[in-house]
């Protein structure tokens, strides 16, 4: 399945238009353990992955960004941990994981 997205551009003479944006379609891992959820971060931040963390204790949040692509990781303590990439990085972001912590993961 496909999701589009519209955009609005107002520009400075009032004209305003419509665009359509094609959203890639993204791959959930769900019920993540936060010892697993922690270990992504480091081991994707070792390999020069830029992280941006935020939260509080029973809500956390990350994002991280590498040459184009995008991981955004919620961490609830009710509902345990979530990963979410693009379908087509989803090769990459297993490569770069240790083979013990992809046997955690599992499949989404």
């Amino acid at each position: 399945m496909v999701h589009w997205t519209n955009t609005v551009i107002d520009s400075d003479r009032g004209n305003v238009l419509w665009m359509m944006t094609k959203v890639p379609e993204r791959t959930r891992y769900l019920g993540i353990q936060r010892d697993e959820w922690d270990a992504v971060i480091v081991a994707l931040r070792e390999q020069g992955w830029s992280v941006d963390i935020g939260g509080g204790l029973e809500h956390s949040w990350a994002v991280l960004e590498r040459d184009g692509m995008r991981l955004e990781m919620d961490y609830d303590i009710w509902r345990e941990g979530e990963i979410v990439v693009a379908e087509g990085d989803e090769a990459v972001l297993r490569a770069c994981l240790p083979i013990p912590l992809l046997e955690k993961l599992g499949s989404p």
